[in-house]
């Protein structure tokens, strides 16, 4: 049997609810690598739609200095937390860190778990539209416990069912996630860092495929214009693909980093 394949039978025989930081770890590290590296990065870039987030990193003017660095800072965390678990002396750690470095700010607030929330749906839905094959049930189950249970370590009220959260952040969405022009800073800035490594004459396409990756909700929010349309059509296969070749390549392999 290949790694990929004792990954998905070692899943398929845990418990959602007791082995949720095992669970999260073969999700992220062996059964989508790939998947899991460009979902966070998409779920980050969607928090710059909301205005209330996007003015507070502009103004701070530390994240637009150093966007990269912030970026890498935050990956970093969410690596080591998902590769350690939750439970772990190391997770425990990093949410002390995290709850020392917003210690000003009020962390149970509907804004607080619209973050966490980008952190729970965002690879979940990337991975319907994009992996090599759809979340189980049970895994999208794992996913949703594991970070609840870190937002209430957190001290966020979260409920006990993914679905009602779901409901919120959709809703949240739908009402906060409207157009300023920090959002446009925010987003054009993190996006120009994103392409330093493509080479001139292909950043025109590449900034075309970065906006492709984005909904229209999130597209008007920024001030982005649409991706071309034959762009629209093909990036998804292409990413599917990707995706696929990617799971094959490094399934059972080093896990892979946030940034990477």
């Amino acid at each position: 049997m290949s790694r990929r394949y004792q990954a998905a039978s070692k899943l398929a025989s845990l418990d959602p609810e007791r082995d949720s930081d095992e669970m999260v770890r073969l999700i992220v590290c062996c059964e989508f690598p790939f998947d899991s590296v460009r979902a966070m990065e998409m779920a980050f870039f969607r928090t710059f739609g909301i205005p209330q987030i996007a003015r507070t990193l502009v103004h701070s003017g530390k994240f637009l200095d150093t966007p990269g660095q912030r970026i890498l800072d935050t990956s970093r965390l969410v690596n080591t937390l998902v590769e350690q678990g939750r439970r772990s002396e190391t997770g425990q750690q990093i949410i002390r860190r995290i709850n020392q470095a917003h210690g000003r700010i009020p962390r149970d607030t509907d804004l607080m778990r619209y973050v966490l929330a980008t952190f729970i749906f965002e690879p979940i839905r990337w991975v319907q539209r994009f992996g090599w094959r759809a979340l189980s049930a049970s895994e999208a189950r794992a996913n949703f416990v594991f970070w609840r249970d870190v937002g209430r370590d957190m001290g966020i009220t979260l409920p006990d069912e993914a679905e009602s959260f779901e409901r919120f952040y959709d809703a949240f969405e739908a009402q906060h996630m409207v157009p300023d022009p920090a959002n446009h800073t925010l987003a054009v800035r993190v996006r120009d860092h994103m392409l330093l490594q493509v080479p001139a004459p292909l950043r025109p396409l590449a900034t075309d495929a970065v906006h492709a990756m984005l909904d229209e909700r999130l597209r008007t929010a920024c001030g982005l214009p649409a991706p071309k349309p034959w762009v629209q059509r093909s990036l998804p296969k292409l990413v599917r693909a990707r995706s696929v070749l990617a799971s094959s390549l490094l399934a059972g392999a080093a896990p892979l980093r946030l940034g990477q």
